[in-house]
């Protein structure tokens, strides 16, 4: 059995059947487990850190540019980190640059303070998330991407967790929006190239079409074509429209710049449904956003009325010069939600808290439900009233 489970250790992909084995002798062989469960410190909450800040290429951290989005995202979590240590907490936190490198991820794993960590942020990529996912499953040690949708790889895995929702809750959390504010029953989807926005658009399809929906268009968009989209579905019709509902997935500026050149000054009444990201778009006017009755589904939504957020603001621009970018959010609020819910007083059993916990309040965005599930679940569906977001 020993045998078997190094062998299966060293593969860096695995089918279902093998990581299934691998899980049941992960379980069987309790004594590994419990020896380095000894050498765990209940008195502080030990945290790894394990990002591709180099991602492109390069090994010198010093040498990474601003507007690295896996930079905004630590920085993020090193202010909070920082907030919550100058408030008490006893935490000890040790940062590794995987290089998007394999071999050198295997050796990081090495380290021996990974063996004590109570928990792992990162990886982000897929090739890396199979190296992690097979050490957390041997040493019950959880592990969270702070970033993906995509949950192929971790499905079924007891220490692997999504800090973001699942493209499955992200579909649930938008066919229930459809269902109470959506009188007709006819989609048209325009979604990006992107692994999230393919697959959350097959997984709509899936849900709406066993729920009596049409789906009357559904089309690979890009900035060059996002017009040609609206025509086909005759949007500037508006009500005579193809459609009850656009539902736009992608994170992509300048496919949200051309749907905004599209819809100005039409004033249309069919709702156009798109990722929260489009937000913080520095280009997106509110007060068109409102008038032009786009919806926002929640990706770990920022809570704009909260009154830690201005705080965290302020907070950050005074230590960096500027004013957090989303992912600077993300961090902080990661680094906040990890130590309500793992802690020498609440405890180090990450599953267990997550269900005890049920719904969470978010330090800066809207909140958590994680009972019995690896991702978020709470997906809230938002509209822009009056200049406040609902």
């Amino acid at each position: 059995l020993i045998a078997l489970r190094e062998q299966l250790e060293k593969q860096s992909i695995m089918s279902a059947d093998e990581k299934a084995v691998l899980q049941q002798l992960s379980t069987i062989d309790k004594s590994v487990n419990s020896s380095s469960q000894n050498n765990k410190n209940l008195q502080v909450l030990e945290i790894a850190i394990l990002l591709p800040f180099n991602y492109s290429g390069g090994n010198d951290v010093k040498a990474i540019s601003q507007g690295n989005f896996v930079l905004e995202l630590y920085q993020g979590i090193h202010f909070a980190l920082n907030e919550l240590i100058a408030n008490g907490h006893s935490i000890n936190v040790r940062s590794y640059d995987t290089q998007r490198d394999n071999a050198r991820l295997q050796n990081i794993l090495g380290d021996e303070f990974l063996l004590k960590a109570d928990v792992i942020i990162g990886p982000i990529y897929p090739e890396e998330t199979e190296i992690v996912l097979q050490f957390s499953q041997k040493n019950n040690i959880p592990f969270i991407n702070p970033l993906s949708n995509l949950d192929d790889k971790i499905q079924g895995n007891d220490f692997a967790y999504l800090f973001r929702p699942a493209i499955a809750s992200l579909s649930n959390g938008l066919m229930n929006y459809l269902k109470t504010n959506i009188r007709g029953k006819r989609l048209a989807i325009a979604y990006s190239g992107a692994s999230r926005d393919e697959q959350l658009a097959n997984k709509i399809v899936e849900e709406s079409g066993s729920q009596g929906y049409k789906t009357v268009a559904k089309t690979l968009i890009s900035p060059k074509n996002i017009n040609q989209f609206f025509d086909n579905i005759q949007l500037d019709r508006d009500l005579l429209s193809k459609t009850d509902a656009v539902i736009i997935l992608s994170d992509d500026p300048n496919i949200a710049q051309a749907t905004f050149g599209y819809m100005e000054s039409k004033n249309l009444q069919v709702p156009v449904i798109v990722m929260d990201s489009w937000l913080y778009f520095n280009f997106a006017s509110y007060e068109m956003l409102e008038t032009q009755n786009f919806v926002f589904l929640g990706n770990n939504s920022i809570d704009f009325s909260n009154a830690n957020l201005e705080s965290f603001r302020t907070g950050f621009n005074e230590e960096y010069g500027k004013f957090p970018s989303l992912n600077m959010h993300l961090g902080y609020e990661l680094a906040y939600w990890i130590a309500q819910t793992i802690s020498p007083a609440e405890g180090f059993d990450f599953r267990s808290n997550l269900n005890k916990n049920g719904f969470s309040q978010g330090k800066i965005t809207y909140g958590f439900d994680f009972r019995d599930s690896n991702n978020n679940r709470y997906v809230p569906v938002l509209r822009l009233n009056n200049g406040k977001l609902e």
